[in-house]
């Protein structure tokens, strides 16, 4: 049989397939399909990258209160690497100073028991630490009054008893609020007034033992 030739197609034929030229002009053949890593890569980016630019910024929270993590043998014998979270020691110590006689004096706070202090300790194991009378009556006149096993040192109160019932008065006429705000306010100056009392106690000892004495200011740490 001949085939017949386009001319000899009847109107309704041509009219199909013109149709079908047209449709393959409008929607080419599909490319090989792309993975998502070419895709990113035609445009000059990694597919890591586009997914990290898709990704909203995360805000950091302010750092917890901070703890001290340790492995204790009762730990060791269980599942392994747990841990046991404890507080951080109290009292702890502030700073100290060298004394130039062998021993060194440390200031040190509780936030347990609200308390400063000062303590003597020894640079070396042939010198006693102990204070001589004249500076445990030094420490006594001048507020830290009260000795501490725990610390080896006398203490001072950051809030007295004068200023609690102040405290208590405070509450009573204008609410919780303003007694917090007031105790917090006699802890901080009472902090501040024994860090420079602590600082002139040193320079004292330190001068008779011909040191220079260190220097300090109202909230900085002692400079030696």
């Amino acid at each position: 049989m001949v085939k017949p030739r386009k001319k000899d197609l009847t109107d309704q034929q041509r009219a199909g397939a013109d149709s079908m030229t047209a449709g393959a002009e409008r929607n080419p053949p599909m490319a090989p399909e792309q993975s998502a890593e070419e895709i990113f890569a035609s445009e000059g980016q990694t597919l890591q990258d586009a997914m990290t630019n898709q990704l909203p910024t995360a805000t950091l929270a302010p750092p917890a209160t901070p703890t001290t993590a340790v492995t204790t043998n009762e730990a060791a014998q269980g599942e392994p690497g747990e841990k046991k979270w404890t507080e951080a020691p109290d009292p702890f110590g502030r700073y100290n100073i060298d004394l130039g006689d062998g021993r060194r004096l440390r200031f040190f706070r509780s936030n347990r028991f609200q308390q400063v202090g000062i303590s003597f300790y020894s640079n070396d194991e042939s010198v006693d630490p102990k204070p001589s009378g004249e500076e445990t009556e030094w420490l006594k006149s001048n507020g830290f009054d009260r000795y501490r096993p725990q610390a080896k040192g006398r203490t001072m109160q950051l809030v007295s008893q004068d200023q609690k019932e102040e405290i208590d008065e405070m509450e009573d006429k204008r609410g919780e609020q303003s007694a917090k705000f007031l105790r917090a306010k006699f802890r901080m100056e009472t902090d501040l007034a024994a860090e420079q009392a602590f600082v002139e106690f040193a320079n004292s000892i330190r001068v008779k033992n011909g040191l220079e004495p260190v220097e300090s200011s109202i909230g900085e740490r002692a400079r030696f």
